[in-house]
């Protein structure tokens, strides 16, 4: 098999039997693989860039035998047609509302993967007469949307940008927090029929028994973020975690916590709180004298963030780290797979036990750089990239990161990219970096809680080294894309470490 970069974090190859090596490769992985993640006929093993080399050398030398695929399973789907939402595909396809219904409920479907956000199957067996190409630009659809795209079927668990087409929903649940209902192999036949939708789950996401901090006003998606939970993108689980590991690495370091302990991450603006207990806390992401140096805060102080924004996303930390439930081994939000919520007035949080006696005095400093209105980041190529025609424009024109972005991924303004030919991708693995172009033209920047799957083409894909920088990035920040070697990006990366560890050595002597 030929393995080609996916980044500088995985590989990815083509075979017929995709789902069965991705079982193979998941009992029975070479040291240092994060995930292994199958789509239609491709497989892609995740890892650190540090672990590349190592795990291709034993990809080449371990000989990859098939497991047996397990039984088929059947499962019967129902779906509360929408005529609304069918008439425009109806009318683009030259059928009727009936028909379109009819022919979709009439086939047995297979599941191909999982993928894209958790227990979202993609499904093979759509009749010919419904394919119908992706949205140009995605849109706003709603948890057990059953829609079609290309030569593709399937189902949304969540509310969830797409650019895929809704003939209606369903009210069956395909991820319950832990597992995916679907897998690689099982069969699908759908039927009309009226449906009910699940009332809301209860939130248990706070874990309070002894709360140290209250949200006064929730600020700009303000969630609870640790390092991110590997090892579950095959079930359509991001690793997400903090949209910028390095600053929250630093201000985690601050009070004394790891590196990997759950902070606060807000985007562009922060919340205003009231402490319960006194408190040692660091804060980044705003221009505020305070940014950079732990603070000692008192039962019933306040703190404000709203303010000038430095970052993107700022960020604020209490030793002891916040408390909150576990999902899959990690403490991060990830809205989109119902893993935790946004933080909202009245919330509390509670605290763990300082890990440290003593962090930093107040008056020792850590200095962050101002933020940059040019940035060059290093890019390594997609796997799409001779698909496109304006691939010397993506190089030596100019982007800006628009005010468009989320924690799943940010538009750039600029020139639109084009194909040599009209064509669709049949969805495949992703990572975070990836840059994406939907037939808008307008590129995607793939960030820290992008899906697991993407079915628009890759023209290139931002190294590990600048993704955190990028994600950084404010509004309006001018991008120019530079091509740089996988050595090199695994360079950068060794570079990037290096720093974190000086950083950590740094502040552990200044407590001495």
């Amino acid at each position: 098999m030929k393995w080609l970069p996916l980044g500088d974090a995985a590989l990815v190859c083509e075979t017929g039997r995709a789902a069965s090596l991705a079982r193979r490769l998941r009992e029975n992985s070479p040291p240092g693989c994060l995930d292994v993640v199958s789509s239609y006929d491709q497989l892609a093993i995740f890892f650190e860039p540090e672990d590349g080399g190592t795990i291709l050398d034993w990809l080449k030398k371990e000989p990859l035998s098939e497991t047996a695929d397990p039984p088929r399973r059947e499962y019967r789907i129902p779906v509360c047609y929408d005529p609304e939402f069918i008439e425009p595909i109806a009318e683009q396809l030259g059928l009727s509302v009936e028909e379109v219904i009819s022919l979709h409920h009439s086939a047995r479907y297979r599941v191909a993967a999982v993928g894209f956000s958790p227990g979202f199957p993609y499904l093979t067996g759509l009749p010919k007469q419904l394919a119908l190409p992706r949205r140009a630009t995605p849109v706003k659809l709603p948890a057990g949307s059953v829609a079609i795209a290309a030569e593709q079927a399937g189902i949304y668990p969540t509310d969830s940008l797409g650019g895929w087409h809704s003939l209606g929903r369903t009210d069956v649940a395909l991820f319950d927090g832990t597992e995916a209902a679907l897998e690689p192999g099982d069969e699908v036949i759908f039927y009309p029929a009226e449906i009910s939708l699940p009332e809301p789950r209860t939130d248990t996401t706070l874990a309070v028994e002894d709360p140290a901090l209250e949200i006064l006003t929730p600020g700009n998606i303000t969630t609870v973020q640790d390092l991110g939970r590997a090892g579950h993108r095959h079930l359509g689980v991001t690793a997400g975690g903090v949209a910028n590991p390095e600053a929250a690495a630093a201000t985690n370091l601050l009070v004394g916590n790891s590196a990997s302990a759950p902070l606060l991450e807000f985007c562009l603006q922060g919340p205003s709180v009231r402490f319960l207990k006194d408190a040692c806390i660091a804060i980044h992401g705003m221009a505020d004298s305070r940014v950079g140096s732990p603070q000692f805060v008192h039962a019933g102080d306040t703190l404000n963030l709203v303010g000038r924004p430095t970052s993107s996303y700022g960020y604020l930390a209490i030793a002891g780290g916040f408390k909150a439930r576990e999902f899959l081994g990690s403490a991060s939000t990830d809205v989109r797979a119902g893993l935790g919520r946004v933080l909202k007035k009245g919330d509390l949080l509670d605290r763990g036990t300082p890990t440290t006696p003593s962090p930093l005095l107040s008056n020792q400093r850590v200095y962050w750089p101002h933020p940059k209105s040019y940035l060059e980041i290093r890019v390594l190529p997609g796997l799409q990239e001779d698909w496109f025609s304006s691939l010397a424009e993506f190089y030596e024109e100019l982007f800006e990161k628009s005010a468009h972005f989320d924690r799943t991924g940010a538009r750039l303004d600029g020139p639109s990219l084009s194909l040599h030919e009209k064509r669709e991708l049949r969805s495949q693995p992703i990572a975070p970096g990836a840059i994406q172009v939907p037939p808008s033209g307008q590129p995607i920047v793939l960030t820290a809680e992008c899906q697991t799957i993407g079915g628009y083409p890759v023209i290139a894909h931002v190294i590990s080294a600048d993704l955190a920088t990028f994600s950084r990035a404010l509004p309006g920040t001018v991008i120019n894309f530079k091509k740089v070697t996988l050595a090199e990006a695994r360079a950068a990366h060794l570079d990037r470490q290096q720093e974190l560890a000086l950083l950590k050595t740094g502040l552990e002597l200044l407590k001495k």
